[in-house]
């Protein structure tokens, strides 16, 4: 069995100005974060927060059920997450997938990038693959932004797949140079609240 972790993002300063190549300080926080698991199968399946699991055939079947809105409770981000990686490894081999996750659920913690990321984590193991930090950031924004729909920027990826707290410039997102990491020592003592109802404002 593969396991991969991934922290919550906070977004400091300067969120969400990445998307309009501006400049972001932001850190992963531990005492949150997503596992993803996956062990092998005869077929590719993603279980839900909700415990139903989906049996997905390769290729179009998987697109087809994400464009339906057929899948929910996080089922979804695991789906366009395996549909992306059978386009980079077709021959990889077929597993179940599954999430738990101490993220608060809509609230800007990056609950659902976090998600992604574990799971390209655990089937790039899968793959014999070793994922640089800022190529694992851009396959997640592909995998929400190309097959999940989802409008955002680099900066949650990038912060979550390389973790700490960073200092990010992005005017070009990509390039290795333009993200600084910082002792997070240098901090002054932050808090962090949410609301417990999701999606209320």
């Amino acid at each position: 069995m593969e396991i991969a972790r991934v922290p919550a993002r906070v977004g400091l300063l300067g969120n969400p100005s990445d998307g309009y190549g501006g400049r972001v300080l932001a850190f992963t926080l531990d005492q949150f974060a997503a596992e993803v698991l996956a062990r092998p199968s005869d077929r590719w399946v993603v279980v839900g927060a909700d415990g139903r699991r989906h049996d997905l055939e390769q290729g179009q079947a998987i697109a087809s059920a994400l464009a339906a809105g057929e899948l929910g409770e996080g089922a979804e981000l695991l789906a366009g997450t395996v549909a992306l990686v059978l386009d980079r490894w077709p021959d990889a081999r077929p597993h179940e997938l599954w999430f738990e996750t101490t993220i608060p659920r809509q609230v800007g913690l990056a609950g659902s990038s976090a998600v992604v990321l574990g799971a390209l984590r655990v089937l790039g193991r899968v793959a014999g693959h070793e994922w640089r930090a800022l190529d694992l950031a851009r396959s997640a924004l592909a995998v929400e932004g190309e097959r999940l729909g989802v409008a955002d920027g680099p900066q949650v990826r990038i912060v979550q797949a390389m973790g700490g707290l960073l200092d990010m410039r992005f005017v070009d997102p990509w390039d290795p140079a333009a993200h600084e990491r910082l002792d997070p020592a240098c901090l002054p003592p932050c808090y962090v609240g949410w609301r417990q109802t999701p999606g209320v404002s």
